[in-house]
């Protein structure tokens, strides 16, 4: 217990200041896009991302509120996230074409490994990986609690013969309804990117023909950047809240109990890491784009004069 509230206080100081750092280094980053152009092109629909994370916090505060057995708690962060992947869905869906005679054709194909930032997408799946292998661990261990609810307490057997039980523990009562939550967010996160690679290109600010293409994908760049910082921050959260919880959980009297703390509190550092590094690239928006490729090649054809105009 004293070695968990000690990497408790060591991690939360250094995961503040390191948010900092890392909020300061985004912030100055350079842009091979001017950022005014991105603001002038994005619109209206720049306000729908941030709708959606107020709207997640709201819908997670209500969930963490919902059980006095700490569930709720647990899936508040997941609740969050999802709220965060609605605002830039809703985003993506609203973009339409130019109103214009004149239209451009992209002769590339977008797909969705093309927008999506390749080291950090990769340490959001490692961290995804954990928390399944995590939470299936700590549900194989677990026990009923005293009150019969399956999945909820930690037995073990001391060396006089006593049999001892501790609560909570995260079993099948927490993770199954996490799992579940954190299911529904990948296949979200999935359609968001889907929608991010097959919406049409942005119009002008005067709707009359397709805006700049490098524009175009740095904000295409920027929603899948922040798809895959909001599912960091789905599977990063809870798994920080799930190894704390069963760390300060585990007794003496169940096998190995050091190498169980030491597997638990491990990966702690990089988990937080990460999690701090997706709530700063949340908070400032700014990266630098992922691929132009995927709109190279545009061609511009003209469309059916439409009554009024002159083609």
């Amino acid at each position: 217990m004293r070695l968990v509230v000690l990497a408790v206080l060591g991690l939360v100081p250094l995961a503040a200041v390191g948010l900092l750092v890392c909020v300061l280094v985004l912030a100055t980053r350079a842009r091979r896009v001017p950022a005014a152009a991105v603001r002038r092109l994005d619109g209206r629909r720049a306000w729908l991302r941030p709708i959606g994370a107020a709207l997640g916090v709201a819908a997670g505060a209500a969930v963490a509120a919902w059980d006095p057995l700490g569930r709720g708690v647990l899936l508040a962060p997941a609740v969050v996230a999802t709220g965060v992947l609605v605002g830039v869905l809703v985003a993506e869906l609203v973009v339409a074409p130019p109103r214009g005679p004149r239209r451009s054709a992209g002769l590339a194909t977008r797909r969705v490994r093309d927008v999506l930032p390749r080291r950090l997408s990769v340490a959001v799946g490692v961290a995804a990986v954990g928390l399944l292998v995590l939470c299936s661990a700590t549900a194989l261990a677990a026990s009923p609690d005293d009150l019969g609810r399956a999945g909820r307490a930690l037995r073990g057997v001391c060396t006089d013969g006593s049999v001892t039980t501790t609560t909570p523990w995260p079993g099948s009562w927490y993770v199954v309804p996490l799992l579940l939550l954190v299911g529904l967010g990948l296949v979200l996160a999935l359609a968001v990117l889907t929608a991010v690679v097959r919406r049409p290109p942005l119009a002008s600010p005067d709707g009359s023909t397709y805006a700049d293409a490098h524009v175009d994908a740095e904000l295409r760049a920027q929603s899948a950047r922040t798809v895959t910082a909001a599912v960091g921050l789905l599977v990063g959260v809870p798994y920080l809240g799930v190894a704390l919880v069963a760390a300060t959980t585990v007794h003496p009297c169940v096998p190995s109990p050091g190498l169980v703390l030491l597997l638990l509190l491990a990966p702690l550092p990089l988990v937080t890491a990460l999690v701090v590094w997706c709530t700063a690239l949340l908070l400032t928006g700014r990266h630098a784009p992922a691929h132009h490729a995927t709109t190279a090649g545009r061609a511009t054809v003209a469309a059916p004069p439409v009554a009024g105009s002159r083609a």
